[in-house]
């Protein structure tokens, strides 16, 4: 679990650092980001503010990494999703190819018996 931190709260961001040590990496190396605002973003984002659906302000360091790696369980599941959903396209397109090549060769077939 590799985690970015991006809050407006500095006293927050810092007490997110010292509590995620092990698991802090820069945004660009992350698996998502703690933010304490929305923000656009192309990983995953945990919000924790008063509303959020994961964590409400104050919690405790293993509240926070009991939560964190629910999180990250539930977006390596979406993933696996994706990545099947990847892999059955790719099977379909070949089955697909296999099948318009096999028409193909059908058709020249007949086409090559019609013409003697």
């Amino acid at each position: 679990m590799k985690i970015a931190i991006e809050c407006d709260c500095i006293l927050l961001q810092e007490s997110l650092r010292i509590f995620l040590e092990k698991f802090y990496v820069p945004k660009k190396d992350c698996d998502f980001v703690i933010a304490d605002k929305k923000m656009l973003c192309d990983k995953p984002v945990f919000l924790i503010d008063e509303n959020s659906p994961y964590l409400k302000i104050p919690f405790t360091k293993e509240n926070l990494i009991s939560t964190l790696e629910e999180f990250y369980s539930a977006i390596q599941i979406d993933g696996t999703k994706i990545t099947q959903n990847h892999q059955n396209y790719n099977f379909e397109e070949k089955i697909s190819n296999l099948v318009d090549k096999f028409k193909i060769d059908l058709i020249n077939l007949i086409k090559s018996e019609y013409e003697k």
